[in-house]
This record gives structure tokens, C-alpha cells and sequence, in this order.
């Protein structure tokens, strides 16, 4: 690759910017050869395994034998634990970019960032659409000045496409394009909210800014790019999952960058707020995390809680987000989850709540954060909670009293 393409993908190295409850982070690929226990498989043969040392990337090529169907397969289903491990083992694998610059037969370039995940864990309405690994990609076009002129961002099934003066770009950097990337699913945004999508909806609350991720650069003949197995051994399950991805060298825009470009659509879809959401309170008993919750201000029906847990204190080790189904009917509840939490250190906690609308809806309410301190104690009640538990009965005594009225 030309050295003032390698330049000009170092200078417009997009900043990632996470929902608050994202547990899976752009990474390198290579995780997947790494990982113990993975294996590459073609049905009930094993290839090449992790812990015999067969399984590296350079066994992954476009040729000599390989097959659509061969999978890189995860052992296990504890996918937040082995993702855990893989992070404080592999740190030289942490917060990347896979990067390509490439020139169209009509002489414009375009810069591609391939983005890698470890797992799509998409649980916003549903326990569907998850997935091993996940590929997803932004993609800028220059112009005849040689700077971008338009920036494409995938979304699932489509696109979207903006000109380059209406991207959000950081504010100390003017060649640094924002993207929102969504919980779970890892579609690309251009602004944070709920983005409805063809079946659910996708979240991006832009709390969790990813640090400047380093490039991993590519070229045309990089062969496991364009190894044609599956990065990842889920199978669908309904209509509206997915097999696990192919990589970044079966896709379209890979020999065709102005493919996405082509089909991607340029209309303005505003974004939904999060709905208003209830109070929550945290705690900890017996090294276990407790979340009480007080749903007096909640309109809909609530369907599950979404927690995030992280902690400054376990350097290396990624947040992890976990969900729990809301008991119908009752207006206060708690949750003893089996969450550890060790009692010496402090965490970040961040919550969410997924409420189905009255107008039929699933939509999460707004993320809110709490600091579980050290020590073993009941969940903390914010202010407003009780504040309002305080007021609520009162008004709905008022209100009784007033239907009595004559």
C-alpha cells in the first residue's frame, strides 16, 4: 500500500464512541486464533485447534482447500467471561482497527476501517439476534482535494450516507469523524438516541467513549481478509437472526468501496429519545450486587433491566453488562443478581430499562449511572426515589379525595 494512503488513514482515524452498557469493544481479529478452546471446523472435523497451536491466522487463506462452510468456532457460551480473559491475556489485541485504503476504477479513493467484535450481543428487545463475531465497517470517500467528501456508516442490512461537513467531528480534531456505535449490534451512527431498524431498534447513548483505537493495516492480498469461512459458528435461529460474518474480503465493498456508497441512504432520520425510566438503587450482600428499582414515573410496561458493571480498580479487565427479566405488576421491586462484586473495591454501575410502549413498542429508558461503594450495604436509595415515594401516595389520596367531592 502506498505510503501516503497509510497517511491519510492514520489522519482520519475515526473515533468510536460506545453506549453506556457496551461490554464488547472493536478489537483485532486475531483474538479468534488466541482464544483457548477455539477451534476452526468444517462440520464435526476439526482443522486446526487454539491449544495445539494449528489455529493462526496465516492458516486462514482464500485458497488451498478452504470452504464457505468452514467456521471459527468459540467453545462455550460464556462468551463475557472468556471475552474477560482474552482482554488481560492479550492487551496487544485491545481497541484496533483493521484499515484499507482502496482506488476505485474511476481513480477516487476510499479509506475503510473494518471494525472487529468479538460478539454480537444484542439484547435490546429480545434474546435474539446474538451472535459469535461480528464485522462491521466505516468508510470514508475522498475528494478530488484529497479529503473526504462523504462518509458511509453501516448499519446492519443498509447504510447511511453524510457529506463530510455534516459529520460530527471531535472538537480538538476537525480530521476525526464521530461514530456512535450501538449497543450490542455494533451498527455505526452519526448521532447518539433509539434508531429504529428493520426488526428492532438500536441504542447509542454516546456514553462511553472508546480510546483512540490503533490501526491494523491491510491490503488487497491480506489472506485471511478474504478467507471465505465464518468468523464465528452461530446459525440462525428465526428469519431475523444471522448466521456469524463473513470477513472484511467476502464483502461486496471490498473489490466494489462504492457499493455501500451506492445503496446507502442520505434522508435525515432523527433519532428517538430514551423513555424516562425509574429510579434505581445499588448495593452488595455477600460479594453479590443488589439493584433495587421504583417504577412511580414509569409509563409502559417494564420488561427487563439492563446492568452494566465496571471498575477502575480491575485495570484491563472490560465492563460486563448482564440482563434481568422485571417481575410484572409490582411498583417497587429489587433484584439480587449473581453478579460478584468484590467488597473492597468501588464500581461504576450503569442501568437501563427495556419497557414495552403502549403504542406496542420495546424501548430502553435513559441510562442512568451509580457508584457502589466498598463494604457490604443495602442498595442506596437516590433522592428522587424517595422523594417520590414519599409524594406519590399523597397525590393519589388528593385525587381519591376529590372524586368523593360532591
Amino acid at each position: 500500500m502506498a505510503a501516503e494512503h497509510v497517511d491519510l488513514l492514520r489522519r482520519f482515524r475515526p473515533q468510536l464512541v460506545y453506549d453506556s452498557l457496551e461490554a464488547y469493544f472493536a478489537d483485532h481479529p486475531g483474538q479468534m486464533v488466541v482464544n483457548p478452546g477455539n477451534e476452526l471446523r468444517r462440520g464435526d472435523e476439526v482443522l486446526a485447534r487454539v491449544d495445539d497451536g494449528t489455529l493462526t491466522l496465516d492458516v486462514l487463506k482464500p485458497d488451498g482447500g478452504a470452504l464457505a462452510n468452514d467456521v471459527l468456532s468459540i467453545k462455550g457460551r460464556d462468551y463475557a467471561k472468556q471475552y474477560g480473559a482474552l482482554r488481560l491475556a492479550h492487551p496487544e489485541f485491545n481497541n484496533m482497527m483493521v484499515a484499507r485504503a482502496r482506488t476505485d476504477d474511476h481513480g477516487v479513493v476510499w479509506l475503510q476501517y473494518w471494525l472487529w467484535y468479538f460478539y454480537n450481543d444484542y439484547r435490546l428487545t429480545a434474546d435474539v439476534g446474538l451472535h459469535e463475531g461480528d464485522w462491521e465497517m466505516v468508510q470514508l470517500r475522498l475528494g478530488d482535494d484529497g479529503t473526504p467528501d462523504y462518509a458511509i456508516y453501516n448499519q446492519h442490512k443498509r447504510a447511511q450516507r453524510r457529506p463530510w461537513d455534516r459529520v460530527e467531528k471531535d472538537p480538538d480534531n476537525p480530521d476525526t469523524a464521530i461514530v456512535y456505535v450501538a449497543r450490542g449490534s455494533h451498527a455505526s451512527y452519526f448521532e447518539p438516541g433509539v434508531h429504529p431498524t428493520e426488526v428492532w431498534a438500536d441504542v447509542c447513548d454516546g456514553g462511553r467513549k472508546g480510546p483512540p483505537a490503533r490501526l491494523l493495516v491491510i491490503d488487497d492480498g491480506t489472506p485471511w481478509a478474504r478467507w471465505p469461512g465464518r468468523w464465528g459458528d452461530t446459525r440462525p435461529r428465526n428469519a431475523t437472526e444471522s448466521d456469524s460474518p463473513t470477513g472484511p474480503g467476502r464483502k461486496k465493498e471490498w473489490d466494489n468501496p462504492a457499493h455501500a456508497f451506492d445503496h446507502a441512504y442520505e434522508e435525515e432520520r432523527p433519532a428517538k429519545h430514551p423513555l424516562a425510566g425509574p429510579d434505581f438503587g445499588v448495593g452488595r450482600h455477600d460479594g453479590r450486587l443488589l439493584i433495587t428499582y421504583n417504577l412511580i414515573r414509569l409509563t409502559g410496561t417494564p420488561k427487563t433491566v439492563v446492568v452494566n458493571v465496571n471498575s477502575t480498580q480491575e485495570p484491563g479487565v472490560p465492563p460486563k453488562t448482564f440482563a434481568f427479566d422485571v417481575p410484572t405488576g409490582a411498583k417497587r421491586g429489587s433484584i439480587a443478581t449473581d453478579v460478584p462484586v468484590d467488597s473492597a473495591k468501588t464500581y461504576d454501575i450503569r442501568l437501563s430499562m427495556d419497557i414495552r410502549t403502549p403504542a406496542g413498542e420495546t424501548l430502553p429508558s435513559v441510562t442512568v449511572r451509580r457508584t457502589l461503594d466498598p463494604g457490604d450495604h443495602a442498595p442506596k436509595r437516590p433522592f428522587t426515589t424517595t422523594l417520590g415515594t414519599l409524594f406519590v401516595p399523597v397525590t393519589e389520596w388528593v385525587k381519591r379525595l376529590l372524586r368523593r367531592r360532591p
